[in-house]
């Protein structure tokens, strides 16, 4: 049995990381009613890592990764000092020969990734970028991106994955 704090009632708690977190904090207060739960700042003022609460779901929200290169690896941070740039499973040349596209090829862009771990292993299944993001704007839309999916209590699951509580 998995224990959590009941402000994670949700099986998925989206993580969001903004250039300047404090002010998408701020946005979000001001435009969703956002409730600020947590922060954790950085000697340098940088948000490691925030909680806000929209209508009884967590977000947490900090300032991009520094000191870590996972942001190079999922190609969100786009700095060919570091790595070769790459977007949208596209590279520079492909990308710059794209008319009509707003990606600098520098600094942050968005982007998301789901991970699912079994046991002692972490699966990387699934990312997109760019537009491939505005279909998941709602819950189910994400929850069917992930491996155990809705589980509504018409779907068939393998053994020993979880049967209830259903989302759908």
């Amino acid at each position: 049995m998995t224990i959590r704090p009941d402000r994670y009632r949700n099986a998925i708690v989206p993580h969001i990381y903004v250039d300047v977190a404090s002010d998408g904090i701020a946005f979000y207060k001001r435009v969703f009613g956002a409730v600020e739960l947590f922060r954790m700042a950085r000697p340098n003022g940088k948000i490691l890592n925030a909680e806000i609460s929209i209508e009884g779901s967590v977000i947490m929200i900090g300032d991009p990764s520094f000191g870590s290169d996972f942001n190079y690896d999922f190609h969100v941070t786009l700095d060919p000092k570091v790595t070769p740039a790459e977007y949208n499973y596209r590279n520079k040349a492909e990308m710059e020969a794209a008319t009509g596209h707003p990606v600098k090829m520098e600094g942050q862009e968005h982007g998301l990734s789901v991970f699912f771990q079994l046991d002692d292993d972490i699966f990387h299944t699934y990312s997109a970028y760019a537009r491939g993001c505005e279909s998941l704007k709602d819950a189910y839309r994400l929850l069917d991106t992930t491996p155990y999916g809705r589980q509504q209590d018409f779907e068939e699951s393998p053994a020993g994955w979880p049967q209830k509580p259903t989302y759908g």
